[in-house]
């Protein structure tokens, strides 16, 4: 695991994790149960409305571990609010537009902005793969990293060793 390293969640990073290592749920639950992994109120309700397993791991390690950030920190929430806010509507990157947060359903209830709130206002380090998250916490000056990394770095992906060929060898 990356030592010192918390990461905030999008629900499709978890649910991507889950889906391509269902049999790794407890080094999730470490990282969860261990503060690495934040899970800000609005993702972990969006979860849970699912009947799939990681809806029924997340209301088990629950009963254990308060496991979602709850929001209440006026400051996080004003940062919150002005991402949410700032981010909602299409915005441009360069010549690019990107869809804002609100041009999906999670994000009409400001879950994607929370993401980047927690991550930006924390320091943590932002896990997802929604081109407006990538896009926001790249202008937020917010590390951003994808599920797959995120996997990685929590030790279920070992690093890959890469050996050097030398002349002769095929």
């Amino acid at each position: 695991m990356s030592v010192g390293e918390t990461f905030v969640c999008d629900a499709n990073a978890l649910i991507n994790f889950t889906r391509h290592f269902p049999k790794q749920t407890r080094a999730l639950r470490k990282a969860i149960t261990s503060g690495q992994v934040q899970i800000p109120e609005g993702v972990y309700r969006e979860l849970v409305k699912g009947s799939d397993k990681l809806s029924r791991l997340l209301h088990q390690w629950k009963e254990k571990r308060q496991i979602s950030l709850q929001l209440q920190n006026p400051r996080l929430m004003a940062t919150w609010n002005r991402i949410n806010q700032t981010y909602g509507l299409p915005f441009a990157v360069g010549t690019k537009r990107i869809p804002g947060f609100w041009s999906a359903v999670s994000g009409r209830h400001g879950v994607d902005a929370q993401v980047v709130a927690v991550a930006a206002f924390y320091g943590y380090t932002a896990v997802s793969d929604d081109t407006a998250v990538k896009s926001v916490c790249m202008l937020e000056n917010v590390t951003c990293i994808s599920w797959q990394e995120f996997a990685r770095r929590i030790g279920v992906v070992p690093k890959q060793r890469h050996e050097q060929l030398t002349i002769g060898d095929e």
